[in-house]
Order: structure tokens, then C-alpha cells, then sequence
């Protein structure tokens, strides 16, 4: 990069004498890994202890936690996981550790690593599965959306069981499945509970135990909780204590999260919402509430512990029974997985997450946080905008605000182009906001494209311009995708119907239709990127598209090597281009797809990757926004090499002394702000100094 200079120092010569406070997060680098996932925890789906260790089946991985020496270790898709979202966890006869995800099947531990069973096939492409357990037979059973499944010689088996959210097992291996009705097996023999048809209304029913009478609990989704006397499934109705959301104090719908039972016969109830409901015989009492919890799991230690997981944290319930004490927080950098990412022109990676805004400082996987902007209390609303030279500033879309460098900008007031009751129903909704690299901004709403430079603003729409055919004519509102601008100055908008483009020269708008042929079976572009020879690559649903001022050329899954035609962004990258898209990241050399990384082959995190930036270290950070259900965010790192984050930076304020800590690598960087370059100017020597007192670096 032209703005920094580097100066490589070996590692035995830096300071280890210092600790930067406000740091989050720390990774052992020194393996120089190809892949690193930055993934949290983010919701606990399942807890059990197993070896004295507490198991934690998490939407991050399986997170372990030895109480006992307050270690943790984590497994994530980098190590062998087949996803991210680990539904349930247990262990078989053998003590071989098993784990049920909710998309992709099953995965056992053995010495060579995790081994894979393929999910039960179901009449969906994705069989979701909710819970496992071994049956007192040895057998594998499965909860799935479509049923319950039983493992044989290496086969799914299908059961007349219908949906199966929760399974418990008791001491002599009997299983108890909950789904719209409750289910058992034992001696590998399924056998069903009667459910009277008022009950049937719940049609979905969260959890299930049992205690050591025989009584099976089983709570549903309308706050209501059932508890069925110590009998056999029989075809006939029955007396049984059933506990609706009344009696509970609770809110028509509240869910039932989870049961426990503890030795002395003591059952604890916890609802969705963070209400803690213990029944002492038949006597029920709210004990306390957290209501900043969500889904709470519960499981009870062999120290007689009551355990609670809720978001990233795993607590017990103290000895007063009025509360949680908080055992260990689990997240390894960040509160969620869903993340912003962005490059400033100095090269470092800027993260909003939990709407707080971090920057990685170039040594390990440490990011510093950076308080708000002035007048506000966090990042919530903002997103990052991009200015030619790289520089970043922030958008408020609700505000169409503009905050860079401590001053703040408004794009356009909609008031002083439409009166206040066109947007009685239809709020002006932002689509794409862009600096050209004449400093002026373009926006694309749904109410037509705003311009604005140093002699005001300008609206274009179907009262002035071609721009009506982007959108549905006659309704005053627009569609818009991608925006770019080309080689020469010209602004390129696209549109589910073709491409406007502005003439900078002449200030006139064009329209150029995209028929649908050629393989373009949709014309929304969501990315568009101009090269060297002004030659227009477009991504969006037909995958990469070439148009160079006379013919459109597609490579999309039919034609090349291309995996999948949902791409997100183009990123060039030296003389390739990298495309981001929902199977994955894809290089393209100009002729041919040459690599193709996705989660099978790869230390990718998800498979929906949205956005991809490098660092000033070469690494590539591509960001798993939440897209649906079943991508689950988080941050994936890479470089070929093995990620390098080994570079300390120095600060724009260039203090008179600081000191600096070794990282775990072979050699470490300082890099210089690029104002900083020309020393002799500032009146200032810049010495780099050993712990053994010595000069190793001096520049006047």
C-alpha cells in the first residue's frame, strides 16, 4: 500500500512488557493457520455434563467448559464440525461425544477427528434436526421437523412419530420424544401417550422429562405445562394435572423452554421469556425472573448445581434460589454473529456488532472498541459508507445522514421535493447511497434517484428521465440494485429491467435494456464492478455477467465451474476477481473459475457469505451476515499462507514513548500512518528500543 511504511523487526528484539486494556478477544496464531472463525456462541441450545466437563450444543459450534480449571474449548466447522448450529449433544456406550446439527446431520469424536452421519432423508432439502439420544439398545434415535428417526446398520429408519422437538432418557434407558403428543421407547419398542383432543389445540409441545416415579412432564407453547401419572401409553383418556398459563401468571403463547428434575424430586421450570417456575410436590411457585434472557436451557451438575445457558453465558441458580450467579462467558470476540465489516484507507478491519463499533489493531484476533459518534449512544442505524481514497464515514438511513470525521451531513430532506402525505404509507426507503469520485453523492430510493454536488440536489424519476422504466411506472415507486460508477465518470444504475446510466460530459440519462437471454434470466444486478478497460462485470441471480459496450457474456452454474448464481459482491483482487456468494467464495482469472472454496472444502464458517475485505496484512475477512435460519453469521478469516496478524500500528497521535507486546509469530511489523513518513518535518526521532535497553531501529 502507497500510505504506509513497514519496517520488519525480529521477534526476540520487541518489548513484551506492556498489556493494551480495552482489547477483546485472543488467538494463538503461532500455527500460522490457513482458516480462522471468529463465531460466538450466541445461543445455547443444549447443555450436559459429561466427564465433569459442561457440553454446550451452541448456534457457534460445541463450546466445552471445565469448571474445574475454567478452560474452554471450542469446535467449530474449521474443526470438522459439519455446521456451526449444534442443536444437541451427547454420548454413546463407548463415551464417543455426538451431535446433532440443525442442517447439516450428525457427527461423532473419535481419534481421528469427527466423522459424519448423514441426516435422515427427508421429503425436505434440509432435514432439521432438533435433538438425539441413544435408546437403552445402543440405538441412535433422531428428532427431526419431519418425524422421528431410528440409526440401523448405518440406515435411517423411519417411525410414526411426527414432529419431535425434545428426547430425555431415564437410568434404565427408556427414551421419552416430545412432539404433538408425548412418545416412549424402551426395548426398542415405540409406544404413544393418548392425548385428550383439548390438548391437541397446544399442537406444539417444547420439552419433556421424566423423574424417578415414572411421571412424565411435558410442557407446550400457550404457557401451559402437563404432567401425565406413572402409567403405560394406553389408548384412553386419563386423569393428569395440566397447569395453563393462568396459574403460571404468564401471557397466552409464552413457551415452556425447558425442565429439570433434581435428585430430591424438585422440578424447575423455565419459560422463554426468563421466568423460573419451581414445583415443590404440587405446589408451584414463581421464583424469580431474568428477563433479559431468552430460551434458557437448564441441566443439573453431579455437584448438584442447577445449570442455566442463555445467549453466550452459562449461569447456575444460587443457593438463595433468588437468582443466577454467572459461571462463564462464553463468546470468544464479539456478543452476536451478525456483523458489519469494513477496511479504512490505513488497511485495519472495523467490526459493528451488538451496535458497537471495534477495530482489529493487526495483532491477533485483539479488537479495540471505538467509542460512539458524538450525540449518540451506540451504532445502531449506521452502516459503513466508503469514500474513493478508502476512507470510511458512516450512513443513518432513517436520517439519510452522513457522519465522517466528527462532522455530520445531510444527503437530502424528501420534504423538499414531496409533500409530507406522499409518505403517509410509503416511508422513502434507501436502496444504495454512493460517493463518486467527484466527492458527490447518489442515492436510489424508492421514490427515484437523489444527486447531490456543490450546487444542491437533483431528483430523478419519471417526470424528468428515463429513470421511469427502472421502477413500476405510474405507482412513484422504484426498484433499484446495484450502483457504480465507470472508468470515465459515468454512473451505471441497475434495475430489475435494465441499466440507467448518467453522462457525466452531457449531464443526460440513458436506458439500455437487458433481455433476458443469454443465460441473464434475471437482470438485478446486486454488485457491479468496472476494470481497467471500463469493461462492466455485473453480479446478481444469473451469476457473473460481462457486458463490454456491445454484448453480455454470462458464466453462471450451467456453463462454467461457477458453484452457485446468487452472488453478493465482486471483489477484485491483484488481476482476479473474487466473487462472494451464498455457496461460497469463487476466483475467477478472467476465463475460468480456478477456486472455489465452500464449506466442504474449506475453513469457511457458512456457506452465505456476504461481503469479503482485505486487510493491510494480506487476509481476507469475509463476513457471514444472517440471511435466513439457516446461515448463522460470524467472521471467517483467510490467507493461503497462514493468516498473518503479527503488525503493530502506530498511532496517529505518534506518542513519545510506547511500548509494545510480542504476538505469537515469527517476526513483527510496525507500520507508520503515512503523515508520518516524512519525520524530519515533525521534529521527532523514532526509536524502536529492546527490553535489554538497546536501539535496534532509529529513523531522524
Amino acid at each position: 500500500m502507497s500510505n504506509i511504511k513497514t519496517t520488519q523487526i525480529p521477534q526476540t528484539t520487541l518489548s513484551i512488557l506492556i498489556f493494551l486494556l480495552g482489547l477483546l478477544g485472543f488467538n494463538d496464531l503461532s500455527a500460522q493457520e490457513e482458516w480462522i472463525n471468529i463465531i460466538s456462541p450466541e445461543q445455547i441450545n443444549e447443555i450436559k455434563e459429561i466427564d465433569g466437563k459442561y457440553y454446550c450444543a451452541t448456534n457457534g459450534g460445541l463450546v466445552i467448559y471445565d469448571p474445574a480449571t475454567e478452560d474452554i474449548q471450542r469446535y467449530t466447522v474449521k474443526d470438522g464440525l459439519p455446521s456451526q448450529r449444534i442443536e444437541d449433544v451427547t454420548v454413546d456406550q463407548l463415551g464417543l461425544i455426538w451431535i446433532g446439527t440443525y442442517e447439516n446431520g450428525i457427527a461423532f469424536l473419535d481419534e481421528d477427528g469427527w466423522q459424519h452421519v448423514p441426516a435422515p432423508p427427508t421429503d425436505l432439502n434440509i432435514t432439521q434436526i432438533y435433538c438425539i439420544e441413544f435408546d437403552n439398545q445402543g440405538f441412535l434415535w433422531a428428532g427431526t421437523e419431519r418425524g422421528t428417526f431410528k440409526y440401523v446398520d448405518e440406515e435411517w429408519q423411519a417411525t410414526e412419530v411426527l414432529k419431535c422437538w425434545d428426547m430425555e432418557k431415564s437410568a434404565d434407558g427408556t427414551l421419552y420424544f416430545s412432539g404433538p403428543w408425548p412418545n416412549k421407547v424402551k426395548d426398542g419398542i415405540l409406544t404413544q401417550y393418548f392425548v385428550p383432543v383439548e390438548e391437541l389445540t397446544y399442537s406444539k409441545y417444547s420439552c419433556v422429562e421424566y423423574d424417578s416415579d415414572g411421571k412424565l412432564y411435558w410442557g407446550n407453547n400457550r404457557g401451559g405445562f402437563a404432567i401425565i401419572p406413572n402409567i403405560e401409553p394406553a389408548l384412553d383418556f386419563y386423569d393428569w394435572s395440566h397447569f395453563e398459563s393462568e396459574e403460571f401468571g404468564l401471557v397466552d403463547g409464552i413457551v415452556a423452554s425447558d425442565i429439570e428434575i433434581l435428585d430430591d424430586a424438585t422440578v424447575w421450570v423455565v419459560f422463554e421469556n426468563g421466568w423460573f417456575f419451581r414445583l415443590d410436590g404440587f405446589e408451584w411457585t414463581k421464583v424469580f425472573e431474568r428477563e433479559d434472557l431468552a430460551w434458557p436451557q437448564l441441566d443439573k451438575a453431579s455437584n448438584g448445581d442447577v445449570l442455566v445457558g442463555s445467549g453466550n453465558k452459562l449461569f447456575k441458580i444460587n443457593e438463595s434460589l433468588d437468582g443466577l450467579t454467572e459461571l462463564i462467558d462464553l463468546k470468544d470476540t464479539f456478543e452476536t454473529n451478525e456483523s458489519e465489516i469494513a477496511v479504512n484507507e490505513y488497511g485495519h478491519v472495523l467490526v459493528i456488532n451488538d451496535n458497537r463499533l471495534f477495530k482489529n489493531d493487526g495483532i491477533d484476533l485483539s479488537f479495540s472498541e471505538i467509542p460512539p459518534l458524538s450525540g449518540k449512544d451506540n451504532y445502531a442505524g449506521l452502516t459503513f459508507l466508503e469514500y474513493p481514497d478508502k476512507s470510511l464515514a458512516f450512513y443513518e438511513e432513517l436520517t439519510r445522514t452522513i457522519y465522517k470525521d466528527n462532522q455530520i451531513m445531510e444527503v437530502v430532506d424528501p420534504l423538499d421535493f414531496f409533500p409530507p402525505e406522499v409518505f403517509e404509507f410509503t416511508p422513502l426507503n434507501t436502496f444504495n447511497i454512493m460517493i463518486d469520485s467527484f466527492g458527490e453523492i447518489w442515492l436510489t430510493t424508492n421514490k427515484g434517484v437523489f444527486h447531490k454536488n456543490q450546487t444542491g440536489v437533483s431528483l430523478y424519476n419519471e417526470s424528468n428521465s428515463p429513470v421511469e422504466t427502472v421502477g413500476i411506472p405510474g405507482t412513484g415507486n422504484y426498484l433499484f440494485a446495484a450502483i457504480a460508477e465507470d472508468r470515465n465518470g459515468n454512473i451505471w444504475i441497475n434495475s430489475p429491467k435494465g441499466m440507467a446510466t448518467w453522462n457525466r460530459a452531457t449531464t443526460e440519462w440513458d436506458y439500455i435494456t437487458i433481455e433476458e437471454s443469454n443465460g441473464i434470466s434475471m437482470t438485478i444486478f446486486l454488485d457491479m464492478y468496472f476494470d481497467e478497460d471500463n469493461i462492466l462485470w455485473g453480479t446478481g441471480y444469473s451469476g457473473l455477467v460481462r457486458y463490454d459496450g456491445l454484448d453480455w457474456t454470462v458464466y453462471n452454474n450451467t456453463n462454467s465451474e461457477l458453484p452457485d448464481n446468487r452472488i453478493n459482491q465482486i471483489f477484485p483482487w491483484e488481476d482476479d476477481l473474487i466473487l462472494v456468494a451464498t455457496h461460497g467464495i469463487s476466483f475467477f482469472d478472467g476465463e475460468s473459475f480456478y477456486k472455489n472454496f465452500d464449506k466442504s472444502n474449506s475453513g469457511l464458517g457458512s456457506n452465505h457469505c456476504e461481503k469479503l475485505v482485505v486487510d493491510f496484512q494480506g487476509n481476507f475477512w469475509i463476513d457471514h451476515i444472517k440471511f435466513s435460519i439457516l446461515n448463522y453469521g460470524g467472521i471467517s478469516v483467510y490467507k493461503e499462507q497462514g493468516v498473518s496478524l503479527n503488525t503493530h500500528f502506530i498511532p496517529e497521535e505518534l506518542p513519545d514513548f510506547k511500548v509494545f507486546p510480542n504476538p505469537s509469530s515469527e517476526k513483527v511489523n510496525i507500520i507508520l500512518p503515512k503523515n508520518h513518513l516524512n519525520v524530519n518535518q515533525l521534529n521527532k526521532t523514532i526509536r524502536i528500543i529492546n527490553v535489554q535497553g538497546q536501539t535496534v531501529f532509529s529513523r531522524k
